[in-house]
């Protein structure tokens, strides 16, 4: 056990000292455009509701047709 221990102790370091930290002009250029409203915080566009083109004799009409009663 106590070898396991001394192998995750230097895995640990292995990993941490690999790890690359970003320039900071490099950082803004990601973060940057991601600062502004999201999808989800817009404010929702209410969609009128638009009539239809049919009459109720088209409509009735069409049944008759494709349907058969």
């Amino acid at each position: 056990m106590a070898n396991s221990q001394g192998y995750l102790g230097v895995t640990l370091k292995l990993v941490t000292s690999a790890r690359r930290t970003m320039p900071e002009p490099v950082t803004q250029q990601i973060v940057s455009p991601n600062r502004g409203y999201k999808a989800c915080d817009r404010p929702v566009a209410q969609k009128k509701a638009k009539g239809t083109v049919f009459t109720e004799e088209d409509l009735q009409k069409f049944q008759q047709e494709y349907f058969g009663s």
